[in-house]
Order: C-alpha cells, then sequence, then structure tokens
C-alpha cells in the first residue's frame, strides 16, 4: 500500500493559554510513524506569548484564530472550527497538554479498517506529570467494541486518544451552549453512538497530563449537574430508554449526592432543576430532585447505595457486552 492509499488524518488541537505543552503535543504528532497524510488544524486564541511559536508552524499546521467565544463554550467553539476546515478522511483530536504515543494514529486506523468498519477509535491513556514513560508494548494490539454502558458509564473513551471518521464528526459538531463546558465531548460521544460502532484498543496510546490548570470545573458536583443535563438529552436518542436512566440514578447518588466539599450554586441547581423534570422517571424526578437539594445541605452519606448501583450498572454492562458479541457472532 502506498502512502497515498492510507486515509488521510486531520488532528484538531484546541489551544487556551498553554505553551511548553502545546509544543510537546504538536512535536507527538509530528512523530508519528502514520505513513499517510496527517494535517493539523490548531484553534488558538490571540496572544503575544503564542506569535513566536505561530511563526515556525510548518506546512502540515494550519493556524486557526478564534476571537468571538463569548457566551459559549470556548473548547466547543475551538474544535468545531477545526472540524470546519479539516477535508481530510478521518478527524482525531488532540488537547494541547496531552502527547500521543508513536504508534497512535496507524494501530487506531488499522483497528477501524476492520469489518464492519468503526465510526471511532479510542486508546486508553497513561497519566503522568513531568516525564511520560510509554509501557511496552502488547505483543498483540487487540480491541473491543464498546457498550452504551460502558460509554455513557465513563468506562474511558478520552476525547484526546480518539480517532473519528471525518464526515460524522463534521455533521455532528460540538455543542456550544455554555452550561456544558467540560462535558461537551461527553455530549459528543453519546451522539456519535448512534452512527456506528465505536471501538477501544486494549493499548496504552495517550499521555494524559495531570497537575497541569483543567480548563473544566473543578467541582464536581457542577460537573455532576452537566452530566444529568447532557443525559436528559440522551433519552431521546434512539435506544435511550433504559442506558442514560441507569448511569443518570448513578450520577444522582454517586456525584451528585456523595461528594463531600462541593458547595452547590446557582447553576448547578438551575442544572439540576431543568434536566430533572420527568425525562427520566417521570413525576419520580421532581422527588429525586428535592433529595439532591437537601444531601447537598446536610452532607449525606451514600456510600453503601452508590457501591450497590455501581454493581447493577455493572451486571448491565457485562449483559450489554454479551449481546454485542452475539451480534458480531
Amino acid at each position: 500500500m502506498t502512502d497515498g492509499d492510507w486515509p488521510s488524518v486531520a488532528v484538531v488541537i484546541p489551544s487556551h493559554s498553554r505553551i511548553a505543552e502545546l509544543e510537546e503535543a504538536l512535536a507527538s504528532v509530528a512523530a508519528q510513524d502514520y505513513p499517510g497524510r496527517v494535517h493539523t488544524y490548531l484553534v488558538y486564541w490571540p496572544r503575544p506569548e503564542i506569535e513566536p511559536l505561530l511563526a515556525g508552524l510548518g506546512d502540515r499546521v494550519t493556524p486557526i484564530s478564534s476571537t468571538n467565544e463569548d457566551g459559549r463554550n470556548s473548547i466547543a467553539v475551538k474544535r468545531n472550527l477545526g472540524l470546519r476546515n479539516s477535508t481530510e478522511d478521518l478527524v482525531s483530536f488532540l488537547d494541547d497538554d496531552d502527547i500521543w504515543d508513536p504508534r497512535k494514529l496507524s494501530l487506531q486506523i488499522e483497528a477501524m479498517g476492520c469489518e464492519p468498519a468503526a465510526v471511532a477509535v479510542a486508546s486508553r491513556s497513561l497519566s503522568f506529570t513531568d516525564e511520560l514513560i510509554w509501557p511496552d508494548p502488547l505483543e498483540e494490539e487487540r480491541w473491543c467494541d464498546f457498550s452504551r454502558f460502558e460509554l455513557l458509564g465513563f468506562a474511558g473513551f478520552p476525547t484526546s486518544g480518539m480517532i473519528v471518521q471525518g464526515h460524522v464528526a463534521r455533521d455532528l459538531e460540538f455543542d456550544e451552549r455554555p452550561e456544558w463546558f467540560g462535558v461537551d465531548d461527553y455530549e459528543f460521544r453519546s451522539r456519535l453512538w448512534t452512527h456506528g460502532p465505536m471501538r477501544q484498543m486494549n493499548g496504552i496510546h495517550l499521555g494524559y497530563r495531570v497537575g497541569s490548570k483543567s480548563v473544566s470545573s473543578d467541582n464536581r458536583r457542577m460537573m455532576a449537574a452537566r452530566v444529568l443535563s447532557v443525559l436528559s438529552e440522551v433519552v431521546r436518542l434512539p435506544g435511550g430508554w433504559l442506558v442514560p436512566r441507569l448511569v443518570a440514578l448513578y450520577v444522582v447518588v454517586g456525584e451528585a449526592i456523595y461528594v463531600k466539599g462541593d458547595p452547590p450554586s446557582q447553576l448547578s441547581d438551575d442544572l439540576l432543576s431543568t434536566s430533572l423534570t420527568g425525562r427520566f422517571f417521570g413525576p419520580v424526578d421532581r422527588v429525586i430532585l428535592l433529595v439532591v437539594r437537601i444531601s447537598w445541605r446536610i452532607s449525606f452519606d451514600s456510600l453503601l447505595l452508590r457501591r450497590l448501583l455501581w454493581k447493577v450498572l455493572k451486571g448491565a454492562q457485562a449483559i450489554d457486552r454479551w449481546r454485542i458479541r452475539c451480534i458480531v457472532r
């Protein structure tokens, strides 16, 4: 197979305030051993400190200035700008503080090309701080199809480790509403799931930097409220009857109620109020909303209930994976 026979890949990198980390991210794209064409779309907020980096970019990187983000989700805006400028067969996303293993693209595209073709493939991540040491590669790279329980239940489908069919990604785009800041990729994957199989590589090909300042909220109750807001939309999608409801119940008990030390805010309370309006469990939603509001103020400990719900989710996940294996066979 010649270089021209391999699918072309667009890499979308939204840049925030980091420079040194961004240079490492760009270098990890340039170091890919993939024989096909790879083009990077660097979407950045204009600022003096990034100008020297922009001046040194080669012809394989297209810089795109993002100057109109007021009142919208800045991460989603940047990712969408990259998507709209891309024309490649496949699209990969990379946050500006994460790093790829050199084999990432080639192995994922191999998994994507197996029949039936997957709509997206992700790799597992390895958390690191200052120094990244990749684990020894597996003798045989394997992949598995995600069940919806795994995808919505936070099983690990990191955006920086994901590659997607280009036409599907451009058609879907990321939701730019500000209340979904930090969970827009979670919502994107929930819609992506309806377009075809989503696979995860067993190997680790993404370095996820920890310790650097995150652009998403550090308040876990706020994040739980945002996830519930997304799930309240997911229940409307095809096949959304059971899975998002079980996950939502776990989020309520395991995150919205159990997490301590994170005070509720008006925004998180508003998100809960608009999410728990009967879409999940009918009139029971209002009871759940009342319980959550009370528990936020008395620090109710739901550890036992959380563990029980987690076992229910794991059991449902196992049933879903068995169903997928039966379909594949």
